[in-house]
């Protein structure tokens, strides 16, 4: 059997930058962030089940893969940071509400998800008035 080679494919390495445990949680906390930009302990409250060191590995790949940026509040103190998706990172929003759209197809989510009166489903219809940009890379209406 031929040896495959995922060098350079470019699903391969969008897979590998976003699917390691808790990546597409953390995006998800960020971009329903909006604007705002959370600290760590935000998003940690945010994702339970997260340790602190995994979120630290997590928040620094996304920081180096480009899709997270890190902000000083103060360059005096350097555990003054916050973290926002770059615009990069924004462009996932399509990736989300499809994988939101699968879950509802095929998973038994609850009745506020499936009513699209969650959190996550408000506010990312909420980024996406606020991002109309962004609403081009989504194939389907949040709510179809």
């Amino acid at each position: 059997m031929e040896q495959v080679v995922h060098e350079n494919c470019a699903i391969w390495m969008a897979m590998e930058t976003i699917s390691p445990k808790w990546t597409i949680h953390i995006i998800l906390e960020l971009m329903t962030a909006g604007e705002d930009s959370l600290s760590y302990g935000d998003i940690q409250k945010l994702i339970p089940g997260i340790n602190p060191r995994m979120l630290a590995i997590r928040l620094s790949s996304l920081i180096e893969n480009g899709l997270v940026i890190k902000i000083l509040e103060n360059p005096h103190t350097p555990k003054k940071v916050r973290y926002k998706l770059t615009d990069t990172g924004k462009d996932l929003v399509s990736i989300i509400i499809q994988i939101r759209r699968w879950a509802v197809n095929n998973l038994k989510p609850n009745d506020r998800c499936l009513n699209d009166q969650c959190r996550h489903a408000t506010e990312i219809q909420k980024f996406l008035s606020e991002h109309p940009e962004k609403r081009t890379l989504v194939y389907l209406d949040v709510n179809e």
